[in-house]
């Protein structure tokens, strides 16, 4: 009886566990790897934070910080962007838009991780990835600069 029941179980699990174990195979076969820099980093597209934020304001992009959670909660740059680190994108592709032709822009610390994911996620059939030029430490600390004068809020 108990046999049955784990065999019912097991049955139902089997699709998904091809899948996870699939999926690092699929990113590794791109030839990349979280240890390496990515081939052809130079074709990333680099955003910088001034047309960052206008992009964020104006049209409908998914900002994407691929930091860990410690630097995460350290420094924000408070545009709406989701965190999926590095380490865990292969396995969580599927919360990007299904869209392919949807833009995400990629966010880390200086600018290697984002390229990493970027091109990941190209690899994965994305067509409008970039990255935010200088990384959350090129952002400066008061976002509220890069605004014109005519549109900071007034008090």
């Amino acid at each position: 009886m108990i046999n049955r029941f784990v065999e019912k179980k097991t049955a139902k699990m089997r699709p998904v566990l091809v899948l996870l174990l699939l999926l690092p195979v699929t990113v590794l076969s791109t030839g990349l790897s979280p240890a390496t820099e990515p081939a052809g980093a130079q074709d990333v597209r680099q955003i910088a934070a001034e047309s960052l934020q206008k992009l964020v304001t104006d049209q409908a992009i998914q900002l994407i910080d691929v930091r860990t959670p410690q630097e995460f909660a350290q420094r924000r740059l408070d545009l709406g962007e989701r965190l999926i680190p590095l380490d865990t994108l292969p396995y969580r592709l599927h919360e990007l838009p299904q869209d392919r032709d949807a833009a995400l822009v990629f966010v880390c610390r200086t600018i290697n991780r984002a390229t990493q994911a970027a091109q990941w996620v190209r690899a994965a059939g994305w067509r409008n990835v970039a990255v935010l030029q200088d990384g959350v430490a090129g952002w400066p600390s008061h976002p509220d600069i890069l605004l014109p004068l005519a549109q900071l809020p007034m008090d």
